[in-house]
């Protein structure tokens, strides 16, 4: 290979390079974009009665802004879904988590401390007239000290609040435990 086609090679790879890095830049720039137009829609969409189901819209670029990958977008999903759909608040509270979300550590860690469980439905009956489903219950997410201490952790070293208390109280509560353990012992 002569010394000009490898510059050229050279000269498309650096090209390439910028046009993926600002790719990324702008997806990026398009995620936030994306969250701040859910959160004009959630905050101010009372006064806007000229345009219908807000919560609808807010919603789609909520979702629209987690898909890009945007940290906090992700967090106010899985909080959307911890009510119903704990495996899916986990999912959004683990993506946000891993760009560095403090809060979405702090969740994951309350996740891993208690055991979480998904409901399943599983068809028992369909006819013509009706469709009858069982719903069972499984854990998804077994409790983990290790797992939620770490994320705890994590949380406190990102600044949460939230996740120091809680584990100032977790170590308490073990104290109280060995004293307990200790006492009945001798007494």
């Amino acid at each position: 290979m002569d010394e000009e086609t490898k510059k050229i090679i050279e000269s498309n790879i650096k090209q390439n390079e910028i046009i993926s890095k600002n790719l990324d830049e702008k997806l990026t720039e398009v995620a936030r974009l994306q969250y701040e137009i859910s959160e004009i829609y959630r905050m101010k969409g009372e006064k806007l009665f000229f345009v219908k189901n807000t919560k609808g819209i807010a919603k789609k670029h909520l979702i629209q802004a987690a898909e890009l990958g945007h940290a906090e977008a992700c967090f106010q999903l899985g909080k959307i879904h911890l009510v119903r759909k704990k495996y899916k608040a986990f999912l959004c509270y683990e993506k946000a988590a891993e760009q560095g979300h403090a809060e979405a550590c702090f969740q994951l860690g309350n996740m891993y401390m208690y055991d979480i469980d998904k409901e399943t439905r599983k068809l028992i009956k369909k006819t013509d007239d009706e469709i009858i489903y069982e719903f069972e219950s499984e854990t998804f997410i077994k409790k983990d000290l290790k797992k939620a201490f770490k994320w705890y952790q994590k949380a406190i070293d990102l600044g949460s609040e939230n996740a120091r208390v809680e584990l100032a109280r977790i170590k308490q509560e073990e104290e109280i435990h060995k004293l307990w353990e200790y006492k009945g012992q001798i007494g």
